[in-house]
């Protein structure tokens, strides 16, 4: 049985004298104060390329609940917090967060959990 999948990519580079540890510390408290309380969050995995690029990759169980989570998370205060940590810009567009796509999966297939294509990697999971 297939069911459909949303997933959501955010790139962005870190802003000027934001460390990668402060950057990890804000995404597990958008993870634990946001996300974990929303409707329809499945998970999500950040990666980043040689190149200081990252990827946030969130799975949601429909766009509509995906939508609407990036209705409310720029106005969250746990969601500016991390949001700080982007360079100027890179945020801005978060709030279109995209591309934004639907994806069918096999229930006896996981999602993917682990990613390494063209320069980028998984750097944490779900």
């Amino acid at each position: 049985m297939a069911s459909i999948v949303a997933v959501e990519l955010a790139s962005f580079t870190l802003a000027d004298g934001v460390s990668e540890v402060t950057l990890l510390d804000e995404r597990e408290r958008l993870k634990t104060d946001f996300l974990a309380k929303t409707d329809g969050y499945l998970g999500r995995m950040l990666v980043k390329n040689g190149h200081k690029r990252w990827a946030d990759i969130v799975y949601w169980q429909s766009t509509v609940q995906a939508e609407k989570a990036m209705e409310h998370i720029a106005s969250s205060e746990v969601g500016r917090r991390y949001f700080t940590c982007m360079a100027t810009g890179d945020h801005d567009d978060l709030a279109h967060a995209g591309p934004l796509i639907e994806v069918s999966r096999r229930s006896d297939t996981s999602v993917v959990r682990r990613v390494a294509y063209n320069g980028w990697h998984s750097i944490t999971e779900r």
